[in-house]
């Protein structure tokens, strides 16, 4: 049934395969993405498998994001938590970068396989690595979880092998 006044007129079969074509050739909006900044994060000095004393310089190479801050971290293979290293963040020159790592404490005679990572971290995970580096003497230099690593930057790891002090 009709409601009061209304006529139906039928559609022409013309009408209808405009409407049918314009529909299949015209495109949604394309919505950008956002574009994640080229990252390349290498360790050049020690190679891997390398022997290494108590400490050792750590170099390499790196193109990070503007909003990106690259750290260098320790730890004695097999142990979950992890020691920032160089008493912050790692600063880049020319691509190029240094940072001397410190395998282990002091005199304890802690020799074996040793990993170096190299991870660039946002800016709230930079604050926090530099909280850790201000309280770790008064806090007995406590080991820390392993940062997350910003978004579209590779984590570079090597193992080296620690000989003595």
């Amino acid at each position: 049934m009709r409601p009061y006044g209304v006529r139906w007129r039928p559609v022409s079969s013309s009408l209808m395969l405009i409407w049918l074509l314009l529909s299949l050739t015209v495109k949604a909006p394309q919505v950008s993405e956002a574009k994640i900044p080229e990252c390349s994060v290498e360790i050049v000095s020690p190679k891997a498998g390398a022997k290494v004393r108590r400490d050792s310089l750590v170099s390499g190479s790196a193109k990070i994001p503007t909003n990106g801050y690259l750290w260098v971290l320790a730890h004695k293979k097999g142990v979950k938590q992890w020691w920032p290293q160089g008493g912050g963040e790692v600063e880049i020159q020319d691509g190029k970068w240094d940072v001397l790592v410190k395998f282990g404490k002091e005199g304890a005679q802690e020799v074996g396989v040793f990993e170096i990572a190299a991870v660039v971290v946002d800016k709230q995970t930079n604050e926090d690595l530099k909280r850790w580096v201000e309280d770790a003497p008064k806090n007995g230099y406590l080991p820390t979880s392993f940062p997350n690593a910003f978004q579209g930057c590779p984590i570079v790891r090597l193992s080296v092998d620690k000989v003595g002090d």
